[in-house]
């Protein structure tokens, strides 16, 4: 059997299509102890906490975020994505 190889732009439109819960926005201000404010290409704005595995975020960086069903005004930070990534999605 051969596997399908894929382009990484057809994996990350792949992985946005079947996961409407996740959301990339850029980091506006850093708030302290792991919290962020973050601002979507659509305009809105949220507060986001670092999950997980910690990395060092500055203002303007690129975050994969899980947005709460029950709290619309917070996110979850997943990851930092890439340059690559970013441009991707439409973040200059």
């Amino acid at each position: 059997m051969t596997k399908k190889l894929i382009t990484e732009k057809e994996f990350y439109e792949m992985f946005i299509n079947d996961n409407a819960e996740y959301a990339y926005a850029r980091v506006v201000s850093l708030l302290g102890f792991g919290r962020y404010q973050l601002s979507f290409i659509d305009g809105s704005s949220r507060k986001g906490l670092m999950r997980g595995r910690r990395c060092l975020l500055h203002t303007g960086d690129i975050v994969q975020v899980a947005l709460r069903a029950h709290e619309g005004d917070k996110a979850d930070i997943v990851r930092k994505c890439t340059t690559n990534e970013a441009q991707m999605f439409g973040f200059n």
